[in-house]
């Protein structure tokens, strides 16, 4: 699911992002992609959400 700048109930996702150990941003990656970058050592995951459905949550 895409990132969205402006918050909507079409697309819930505000932010998708990965940092590493000392804090510094990654980049912008895909829900998809979520578990693969937690796999990696010292890596950490932001997710922004606006009112996500029970759905998302559930993926989440």
């Amino acid at each position: 699911m895409p990132v969205s700048d402006t918050p909507n109930a079409e697309n819930p996702v505000r932010a998708c992002v990965a940092y590493d150990r000392s804090g510094r941003r990654v980049g912008d990656i895909a829900l998809e992609a979520i578990s693969d970058m937690l796999a990696l050592p010292d890596r950490f995951v932001w997710v922004g959400l606006y009112e996500p459905d029970a759905a998302l949550l559930a993926q989440m």
